[in-house]
């Protein structure tokens, strides 16, 4: 884990089951709104839908090499087959979508601010709280096989990251001494709870959720 406070930008991963994605935010910006992040925004091939995160789907050439990821992969009109029997690592996936939403949003980057290198950056990959040991270990060399160095990027537990927003967010009505109600972050002392719906797991939930009104339907 690299010293982030020398560093231009702060970036976060969330590679997830479903959809991934990546929000990063300035150094600078940060100490005056911790809540102020800028999100790439994914399009599909029509043009149409517009998602904070796209579907976490990487598709590779017939001899290994990264072709596509998300909507890219999603767009094309190719199938996929497994029952050719070709096999491909584990861990060259993850790294192959980790290096794509590095690349492009330093692309981004490079595009707000002159001569940005890729030592400005400070990567926060998010995993779930339940993984192992080797679980975290596989997502740490994917990264580092992914191109980013041990120094610059260090894992944030899901959950934690969920609940240190909610910590920020202003969503506390306040009374102040004057009688003026304002609304700010939560005081000391108060509760909140952090409800971890991935993709899948939502899913699911609406399917139970469907199942159990139909048996209740006369």
């Amino acid at each position: 884990m690299g010293d982030y406070k020398t560093k231009l930008v702060i970036a976060a991963i969330d590679f997830g089951t479903t959809y991934s994605g990546y929000a990063y935010s300035f150094r600078h910006i940060l100490k005056k709104d911790p809540l102020k992040t800028y999100e790439n925004i994914w399009t599909d091939d029509n043009g149409k839908l517009q998602t904070s995160k796209a579907p976490t789907t990487v598709l590779f050439e017939p001899n290994g090499e990264f072709h596509s990821f998300g909507y890219e992969r999603l767009k094309r009109n190719l199938k996929l087959r497994d029952d050719q029997g070709k096999k491909i690592l584990a861990i060259d996936v993850f790294a192959a979508a980790i290096k794509f939403l590095k690349e492009q949003l330093f692309e981004q980057l490079t595009l707000k601010v002159k001569d940005m290198e890729k030592t400005d950056i400070y990567w926060v990959i998010t995993v779930p709280a339940i993984w192992q040991y080797s679980a975290k270990q596989f997502m740490k060399e994917a990264s580092l096989k992914a191109g980013i160095p041990a120094d610059q990027f260090t894992f944030a537990l899901e959950p934690e990251a969920a609940a240190i927003y909610c910590k920020q967010y202003e969503a506390s009505r306040c009374v102040d001494e004057d009688g003026t109600t304002t609304i700010k972050s939560f005081a000391p002392g108060s509760q909140f709870m952090v409800l971890d719906l991935g993709g899948m797991t939502f899913l699911h939930f609406l399917i139970i959720i469907s199942v159990l009104s139909a048996g209740h339907t006369h």
